[in-house]
């Protein structure tokens, strides 16, 4: 399953709250254990005062129709710095695996 991204609008943001809507599904979802550990949900500035929400595959799987909802689509893995909004248990790392393997030596 790919990583899925919803962008929300100015108005969505500041007038729909959608961002608290999913932050909120999420959580449900996550309680649950309809996503696992490795699940989790970021967040990134549009640059126009709309949201950018990032779902780990995980996360992607279990919540698909409602993202699909919301003019989910898939998209490439997140890199870089995200605003993380929630996590599951275990977090996420989204630096690629070479990365990651240098920290373990």
């Amino acid at each position: 399953m790919p990583w899925y991204k919803v962008s929300l609008t100015q108005n969505q943001v500041a007038w729909g709250n959608e961002t608290r809507t999913l932050m909120d599904e999420f959580q449900k979802f996550l309680t649950s254990g309809e996503i696992p550990k490795t699940g989790a949900m970021y967040s990134r500035d549009s640059g126009d005062g709309g949201d950018i929400l990032y779902f780990s595959p995980d996360s992607a799987k279990a919540m698909k129709p409602l993202l699909v909802q919301y003019g989910g689509v898939e998209c490439e893995p997140l890199t870089g710095r995200g605003g993380l909004l929630i996590e599951s248990r275990a977090g996420w790392d989204t630096r690629p695996q070479s990365e990651r393997d240098v920290d373990k030596s």
